[in-house]
C-alpha cells in the first residue's frame, strides 16, 4: 500500500511540474505564403479605389461605399474592397454587417491585418473576449512591430481579462513602437499595473 500511495503521489507531482510548465497561451501559427493570387486592378479601377479611400478619409462613407460596391461587382475577391465596406458599416453602426464584411476578406486574405483587428475591436465590444484575443494574437503573429496591435492587446488583458503582466507587456511594446503622444499616458497607465 505505501508503494502505491507513493506512486500515485509521484504521479500527481508530474503532473502538475507538467500544468505549471505549460504556455499559458496557444501558440499561434501563420501560414504567410497566399494560396491566392492578388487581384490587379485596371489603371482606371486604381484610381476610383484611391478615391474611394479619400471619401473614406474625409468621412463621405456614401460616396465611398458606393465606389467599393462596384468595384466588388467588377472584382469579387478584391480583399480591400471588402476590408473598406465593413469598416464604413462599423463607423455607421452596422456592427454584424462589418462583422460580416471582415470574415468575408480572411476567408479571401487570413491575414488581413485590418480585418483582424478591426474584428477583434468589435468581438471585444460584444464581450466575446476570446475571439478578440485570438484575433489580435494572429495580428501579432504577422505584425508584431505594430504599435496600433500591441496597444489593443494591452487594452484587453488590462480591462477585460485582467491578465496585468500581460497587459504590461503590450503596453511596453506600444510605448516603444508608438510615435502617438499618448505614450506618456500610457507609461502611467505601465507604473500603476506595476503597482497591482
Amino acid at each position: 500500500m505505501k508503494y502505491f500511495n507513493c506512486l500515485a503521489g509521484m504521479y500527481v507531482l508530474v503532473f502538475l511540474v507538467a500544468c505549471s510548465s505549460a504556455p499559458s497561451k496557444e501558440v499561434i501559427v501563420i501560414d504567410k505564403t497566399l494560396k491566392t493570387t492578388l487581384t490587379v486592378l485596371k489603371p482606371l479601377d486604381q484610381k476610383s479605389y484611391s478615391a474611394g479611400v479619400a471619401f473614406m478619409q474625409s468621412k463621405d462613407y456614401v460616396s465611398a461605399g458606393t465606389i467599393f460596391s462596384n468595384l466588388l461587382v467588377a472584382y469579387p475577391d478584391l480583399v480591400g474592397a471588402h476590408v473598406n465596406l465593413a469598416i464604413i458599416d462599423q463607423h455607421e453602426g452596422r456592427v454584424d454587417q462589418a462583422l460580416a464584411g471582415y470574415h468575408k476578406s480572411l476567408e479571401l486574405n487570413p491575414n488581413s491585418l485590418a480585418s483582424l483587428i478591426q474584428s477583434a475591436v468589435i468581438y471585444q465590444d460584444k464581450g466575446d473576449f476570446t475571439k478578440a484575443e485570438t484575433n489580435l494574437r494572429r495580428a501579432l503573429a504577422l505584425k508584431g512591430d505594430s504599435a496600433v496591435v500591441n496597444y489593443n492587446l494591452g487594452v484587453l488583458y488590462e480591462l477585460y481579462l485582467q491578465e496585468y503582466e500581460l497587459a504590461i507587456k503590450y503596453y511596453r511594446a506600444y510605448v516603444e513602437l508608438s510615435q502617438s503622444e499618448d505614450v506618456k499616458t500610457v507609461e502611467r497607465w505601465i507604473k500603476l499595473l506595476e503597482r497591482r
